[in-house]
């Protein structure tokens, strides 16, 4: 099979191309770039303003919007898409920080319960002030009213496409 710029070049595969046509291409490389950018522009600033990790902070802002700001494990892991090991680790330093507590459910006992502490809400208050400026930097003063609505509707087509 003959390649251009290393990929292979021949017949388009049963149902498509191997790569989309030149548009799909450029948006969808600007959506994954700029999602990676921010990702990480996001958590250093907020270890640098804060001392807080990201995902620490994403923990705490799930917990505080769960009915009584508790959540099984296996939830909280689905919700921040974080495999339940990897969650676990997390939550142990939350929890040594004074941020969250993990107990058993007492009507499951098989059922692992994260709740948010006192000490966590205060935190998730004063550390989201901070992040509230950066997301209003880089979202609000950028995008209109319209294109925000319009990002979220993007957003969420995409979100069900992928489950």
């Amino acid at each position: 099979m003959e390649e251009r710029g290393g990929l292979p070049v021949g017949p388009p595969a049963p149902g498509g191309e191997l790569l989309a046509e030149p548009a799909v291409m450029a948006a969808w490389r600007t959506y994954f770039e700029t999602a990676q950018r921010l990702t990480t522009r996001m958590g250093e600033w907020m270890k640098g303003d804060s001392g807080v990790d990201l995902g620490d902070f994403n923990i705490l802002m799930v917990l505080a919007e769960a009915p009584d700001r508790v959540l099984a494990m296996s939830v909280l892991a689905e919700r921040l898409v974080f495999s339940v090991p990897r969650l676990s680790y997390r939550v142990r330093s939350l929890e040594e920080r004074g941020w969250v507590r993990k107990e058993q459910d007492p009507d499951d006992r098989r059922v692992q319960q994260v709740h948010l502490t006192q000490e966590g809400a205060h935190t998730l208050v004063r550390v989201g002030q901070v992040h509230r400026q950066r997301v209003r930097h880089v979202f609000d003063e950028v995008l209109t009213r319209e294109e925000i609505e319009a990002l979220g509707r993007i957003t969420a087509k995409i979100a069900g496409a992928v489950g």
